[in-house]
């Protein structure tokens, strides 16, 4: 586990060597095993047999075929000035290998300690399911984490990526004020369950935020910047008169059946959902279909003459998050689920033409009318500026680059004024040179005698 999780962390393409590293410290009867990438310090602890306290630093990559091919998943590791000695099991024998180390000396210092306190329960489990809905997009940094709200009227774990939005009331988080924390793929990793300890400080460096998981620990720095007001896109769906509810039958059904469902080709693949007289059905049309395939969801239920087309993984992402009751003021209006426990979930639609009328029958197969119009989507509309200012490493650079422009300027001004200086002294050269010339016809000339 220990090296399956700072694999999540430590980089094999790092520039420096020893950032492709492991730490191993050994005090007692405890062996620490860190890693970093130095916006990410992870710490393993465990129990081990300790012959003498030290440190070494190895890197990952060369330790990892030992692991695979151990008959139990330990290692023993007997440190040296510039190698290590790893002894690894194998059919109850032991085998010796010599590998290179490197100087602990060189290891990056890690942030300073941070206090923690026990989380609420349910922290991690949130935590985990709001990583899909964050933006991928590295140019709205802002949005490449998981906003973790400390207000008056509570607490909140919110995330977006401008097409959709998911919020999580959780209790009190225990932290000074909101943070925004980074999307992480060692977060995300499934082996991080149980109870959390949190916490979180402001230093020179920016802000760090701290997580225990079990013998895990991990210190992040936090997303620099304002995160936008998430409220201003969460719709009043209190006289909401179309909505839809899906069994768990249905749901489960619809996340292994849209990966391949007919339309999973389209540029934009959409998820047709046709409500009427309270029943719901999921229509989809490939590129070279004549008419859309429908798929009944006989356990689930709507109200109204709903229509309504969304993103088929922004879909499954939703129901994986647990999300069943969906409800919309008006045909292509934003679709808002809760699940009954402080979860909120935003989904836009995406735009069809109107579609002609679809009659459910009893039959297990619903006809449908073709609809030829293609599909576009559409965007949660901005709300609040995503561009940060910029920070003082930021405008210091800038003026550097500034600067430089300026020097660059000056260079060619001085290079032009030295060319025509120079063609300044030929010119004279050149009068001086006729001058001489003329006066020496002079001196002929007076020379002669008639």
């Amino acid at each position: 586990d220990a090296l399956q999780g700072l694999g999540r962390i430590v980089s094999t393409k790092a520039t420096l060597p020893i950032l492709q590293c492991i730490r191993f410290d050994a005090d007692g009867d405890q062996v620490a095993i860190a890693g970093t990438n130095l916006d990410q310090y992870g710490r393993y602890t465990a129990e081990g047999s300790v012959a003498r306290k030290g440190a070494c630093v190895v890197e990952l990559e060369r330790l990892k075929p030992f692991v695979k091919g151990s008959d139990k998943d330990t290692l023993t590791l007997d440190a040296g000035k510039d190698r290590v000695t790893l002894t690894n099991p194998v059919h109850g024998q032991s085998i010796d290998h010599t590998l290179p180390a490197y100087d602990p000396a060189d290891w990056p210092s890690t942030p300073a300690e941070i206090e923690t306190t026990t989380a609420p329960e349910s922290f991690m489990a949130r935590l985990q399911a709001l990583m899909p809905f964050a933006c991928q997009d590295p140019s709205r940094a802002v949005l490449n984490g998981i906003y973790l709200e400390k207000a008056e009227n509570g607490c909140r774990m919110v995330a977006t990526d401008g097409k959709r939005l998911t919020c999580y009331e959780v209790g009190d988080l225990p932290i000074a004020e909101s943070a925004i924390l980074p999307l992480s793929k060692f977060i995300a990793w499934n082996r991080l369950a149980g109870p959390v300890k949190l916490g979180a400080t402001t230093g020179k460096t920016g802000k760090w935020i701290r997580l225990e998981c079990g013998p895990w620990s991990v210190t992040i720095r936090g997303v620099e910047g304002t995160y936008p007001n998430w409220r201003h896109v969460v719709p009043d769906d209190s006289a909401a008169t179309l909505s839809f509810t899906l069994s768990p039958e249905d749901a489960a059904m619809l996340r292994t059946a849209l990966p391949t469902f007919p339309g999973h080709d389209d540029h934009q693949p959409s998820i047709h959902l046709s409500g009427k007289d309270g029943r719901l059905c999921a229509l989809g049309r490939g590129m070279e279909d004549k008419k859309p395939t429908a798929l009944e969801l006989s356990g689930s239920t709507s109200t109204g003459d709903l229509q309504a087309a969304v993103n088929r993984q922004f879909l499954i992402d939703a129901l994986s998050a647990g999300f069943r009751q969906f409800g919309v003021t008006e045909n292509e209006g934003p679709l808002v689920a809760r699940d009954g426990s402080g979860g909120l979930h935003i989904l836009m639609p995406m735009r069809l033409p109107p579609p002609d009328p679809v009659a459910l029958k009893s039959e297990p197969t619903p006809v449908v009318e073709p609809q030829p119009e293609p599909r576009k989507e559409t965007v949660m509309p901005k709300t609040v500026p995503e561009k940060t200012e910029p920070g003082a490493m930021d405008r210091l650079i800038a003026a550097f680059e500034a600067a430089k422009a300026k020097v660059r300027e000056a260079n060619d001004a001085l290079g032009q004024v030295a060319g025509a200086i120079k063609e300044a002294l030929r010119e004279d050269k050149q009068r001086r040179a006729e001058i001489d010339t003329v006066r020496a016809g002079l001196l002929k000339l007076q020379a002669i005698r008639v």
